[in-house]
């Protein structure tokens, strides 16, 4: 009977190089069962690395190629994380063997941020309710978040894969300065902050409410549309009050020179008739 895990923690490490992006493999000198000779700490014949404990204490660690190992990401206590912390030269970690093979895994030990230097993490939630999803469609059934500084890249996404309404994407490309805001049915939200440009693109319909509102327009103000309206709170409509004046201009009637009712010339009415029908174009008519 088995009464232990095969799989045992045997020293602490110490990074011999920076990691690759994605890659799930670092080189590590596991400086509780190794010492050696000098070196420089980097991927020569002889390593030599200047480790702080927690407590203070300085020791020089001093290990040769040979005592070098390869071991493979572990993601103990964080398994939402869908690669490994991009762990640089000099970090400490822990080392894990399983039995006594050569299967080495690793795991971060510190908060090392003086050593760290650009990294990305993505943090995954699965969004499905079975268990028989393809694998390559995997990540389709999940939300996840990205902080990655080596793409210059903030990014939220969810699916709807459980039944939700519509997807959301919100990125952040801070190389290009881009931030957008995005669903699945289109409507859309972007800023582009290389040219000072906010664009909003809604399917159907903007409201806004507030007590005031003030707009201060330096320049221009462009509006591009098919109806137009400002209503009042006691139910009139602008421009309905301004297509009414015009009507009773036309139908207005002169007084001639023995009083009598004389109607305007009809150039005139001509030249009203054109501004109601403008004013109908605005108001959908």
């Amino acid at each position: 009977m088995l009464t232990r895990s095969l799989l045992r923690n045997i020293s602490i490490g110490i990074i011999v190089k920076d990691i690759l992006e994605d890659d799930l493999y670092i080189d590590i000198a596991p400086i509780e069962i190794q010492t050696g000779i000098d070196g420089e700490l980097s991927v020569t014949n002889n390593l030599e690395h200047t480790v702080i404990s927690p407590d203070g204490t300085i020791a020089n660690i001093k290990v040769t190629r040979s005592d070098i190992i390869k071991a493979k990401w572990m993601p103990y206590g964080d398994t939402n994380r869908l690669e490994p912390p991009t762990v640089c030269k000099g970090e400490r970690v822990r080392i894990y063997q399983y039995s006594d093979t050569d299967q080495y895994y690793w795991t971060t030990l510190y908060n090392e941020l003086e050593l760290r230097k650009v990294e990305k993490r993505t943090i995954v939630v699965s969004n499905k309710a079975s268990i028989e999803i393809p694998a390559d469609e995997l990540l389709d059934h999940t939300y996840y978040a990205i902080m990655d500084t080596i793409n210059k890249l903030v990014k939220l996404r969810t699916s709807t894969t459980d039944g939700e309404y519509t997807t959301y994407d919100i990125t952040i490309d801070t190389r290009e300065g881009q931030l957008e805001i995005i669903d699945g049915k289109g409507n859309q939200i972007h800023l582009d902050s290389q040219t000072d440009i906010l664009t909003t693109s809604i399917n159907k319909q903007i409201i806004n409410n507030t007590i005031d509102k003030t707009e201060n327009i330096s320049h221009k103000h462009t509006v591009n549309l098919v109806k137009y309206a400002v209503n009042h709170h006691n139910g009139d409509e602008l421009l309905q009050i301004i297509y009414d004046l015009v009507t009773d201009n036309i139908n207005d009637l002169g007084v001639g020179n023995l009083g009598a009712d004389v109607p305007r010339k009809q150039s005139t009415i001509d030249s009203y008739k054109q501004i109601q029908t403008r004013l109908a174009a605005y108001m959908g008519q």
